[in-house]
């Protein structure tokens, strides 16, 4: 079976394409998207915005802003490749794998890798690569997936590997659109101790304002720590809030949803009451930001 490539100039019209493929809100399962760009277009046309972001995801020690990285798993991958290829360039073991089975079992809701393989092949001067994810988000996290995929190819032209156009096959077993989706980053707030929190709490609402808006953006990966540490605060500090018993009523109603989400999440990954109740959190987050 033959694979359609779409030519194409830039990874943004990869992105915008997956964004057309599946609207905000929506999920697609077994999305496929095949493109064909130049060597030099590709080396041409980063993708900017997330070009840092990427590095971060690649890099071989995790950042501590991130939950984990891609670099801790890939462990030399792509450096492997380039030798593979140059060695044996129609090999079928020039590729990387970001986790095994005993990765998956028991891990529940902890965050692993969606991205799960890369692998290659050098075909009449062509690098062809496909890329399987078994989740995809494609707003947000695929701009940085295509930016990594972009730097692990200029990597391997930099180790001496021949080729002048590259191929591509991005297959996600599940491509899902997420309106104000945080790709798998820390907020800033779930990275304070609590006498950070406590700090900010005493000296700069705007600040703390700013944190919780960051924190209301859907993500994955729910953590109530900092939600508990300042509610703990202001329930043993006088810290003089007018709206005290405001701030208590919301704080103990987000650790509340996102206990409740933790838990609807071990039983659905995608549903419509996912949906409603990180939205609802979502929403809460916002409203208890906004009393500061």
């Amino acid at each position: 079976m033959d694979v359609s490539y779409r030519k194409v100039a830039s990874l943004e019209e990869v992105a915008a394409v997956a964004c057309e493929a599946v609207p905000p809100g929506n999920y697609v399962i077994n999305f496929f998207t095949a493109f064909h760009i130049t060597l030099k277009q590709l080396q041409a046309t980063p993708l900017r915005d997330v070009e840092s972001d990427a590095r971060d995801w690649s890099s071989p020690n995790c950042p501590q802003h991130l939950y984990f990285n891609h670099g801790q798993y890939i462990k030399g991958g792509v450096e492997y490749i380039g030798e593979e290829l140059k060695r044996k360039p129609s090999s079928n073991r020039a590729l990387y794998s970001l986790i095994n089975q005993s990765d998956v079992i028991n891990s529940e809701d902890n965050p692993i890798p969606s991205f799960m393989i890369f692998q290659t092949t050098l075909k009449e001067g062509c690098l062809y690569c496909t890329v399987y994810f078994r989740a995809l988000e494609v707003s947000k996290f695929l701009r940085i997936n295509l930016e990594e995929i972009r730097q692990n190819i200029l990597q391997l032209k930099s180790v001496s590997v021949s080729f002048d156009s590259v191929k591509v096959l991005i297959i996600g077993f599940r491509a899902h659109h997420t309106i104000g989706f945080n790709p798998l980053v820390k907020p800033e707030i779930d990275q304070l101790s609590s006498l950070d929190i406590l700090n900010i709490l005493e000296t700069d609402k705007l600040k703390m304002r700013s944190l919780l808006m960051e924190k209301s953006d859907a993500t994955t990966v729910i953590d109530t720590t900092s939600l508990k540490s300042m509610l703990e605060c202001i329930q043993k500090r006088d810290l003089h809030f007018p709206n005290q018993s405001r701030l208590i009523s919301l704080l103990e109603e987000a650790v509340f949803k996102s206990e409740e989400l933790m838990g609807l999440r071990k039983l659905h990954s995608h549903s419509e009451e996912v949906t409603e109740l990180t939205a609802r959190l979502s929403n809460v987050l916002k409203e208890l930001s906004q009393e500061f």
